[in-house]
């Protein structure tokens, strides 16, 4: 297995974990992100988005680390998922949030992640560029 493809099974079983999470513990999420939401709407909201989305697209990735003609776009969309995501955190950040350790190492993991997973596609496509070139 190469590096590429054990970095989107890494990246994959991350959105799956969390989102395995977010489905069926709704609950809990607000208080890993240090939020509160409405009893009634919150954790409907809470397990579309960290539990139903981030499944999907982390079956997505472990699809495309499975199967050769999805790795490049996958890490692509890995690396803009998780650059926004953090972009949002900084954000969050800047408009007052006190920085607490879990929103740190959140945004440290989705930002390494999202460099790592660009670092791979920018290189899948010069392999491919040279490849064609010969």
């Amino acid at each position: 297995m190469k590096k590429a493809d054990l970095l989107l099974l890494i990246t994959a079983l991350a959105f799956l974990s969390f989102g395995l999470y977010g489905f069926l513990r709704p609950e809990i999420v607000p208080a890993l992100r240090l939020y509160t939401l409405s009893p009634t709407a919150g954790p409907g909201e809470l397990r579309a988005y960290y539990g139903d989305f981030e499944l999907g697209f982390g079956a997505f990735l472990l699809a495309a680390a499975l199967t050769p003609r999805y790795r490049e776009p996958a890490h692509l969309a890995a690396a803009l998922t998780l650059g926004i995501i953090a972009c949002g955190r900084a954000i969050w950040v800047a408009r007052g949030t006190e920085p607490t350790a879990p929103l740190l190492l959140s945004a440290a993991a989705e930002i390494a992640l999202a460099a790592l997973n660009l670092y791979a596609f920018r290189r899948a496509k010069r392999l491919a560029r040279n490849a064609a070139e010969r």
